[in-house]
């Protein structure tokens, strides 16, 4: 048995696979950005799963949905990583990339250029983790909540910044 199947069998292969973003975390370098990377075609086929919906709020439902359950389910995937690691937030779990980044692109038109200005914008947040973000990354009681609320943060900032931005390309263009 392989290293990768006994921590498998230990954290489940639904989460490991899940946790890592398919299997993204395990990138040598920028396991983070890796795991951004690999949202980027999740939203892109959310996006076009609420184009079948009415126009309007419905268009959102079935992301909003798939993001909250992708963030409960990061929250227990990371817990298990973290107690088979025995490390706190490893760098394999890229969950918390992923669900950030799709909290990043919410309410955002699909067009290559938000694609784009979405990744580095979270990676900029993500990285930087403005208060009160470091405080609860820090915190050792959280576990995989503290794994994952975070980038969910990150993602916020990141939403309001392109808001923002939208905002005054549609007022000043």
């Amino acid at each position: 048995m392989t290293g990768l199947q006994k921590f498998a069998k230990k954290v489940g292969w639904g989460h490991l696979i899940l946790s890592t973003g398919l299997f993204s975390g395990f990138a040598p370098v920028a396991s983070g950005t890796f795991g951004t990377l690999v949202s980027i075609p999740l939203y892109v086929g959310l996006m076009k799963l609420g184009a079948f919906l009415p126009a309007g709020w419905m268009q959102w439902m079935p992301y909003a949905a798939i993001s909250l359950v992708l963030f409960l389910l990061g929250c227990q995937g990371a817990n298990r990583i973290e107690d088979a690691s025995q490390e706190k937030d490893p760098g394999i779990i890229v969950i918390d990339e992923i669900v950030g980044y799709l909290i990043t692109m919410a309410f955002l038109p699909l067009r290559w250029q938000w694609i784009i200005a979405g990744f580095f914008v979270f990676r900029f947040f993500d990285v930087l983790k403005p208060y009160p973000i470091r405080s609860l990354d820090e915190n050792p009681n959280l576990k995989g909540f503290g794994v994952m609320i975070d980038d969910a943060l990150a993602g916020v900032y990141s939403n309001l910044a392109l808001q923002v931005a939208k905002f005054l390309i549609e007022r000043f263009a």
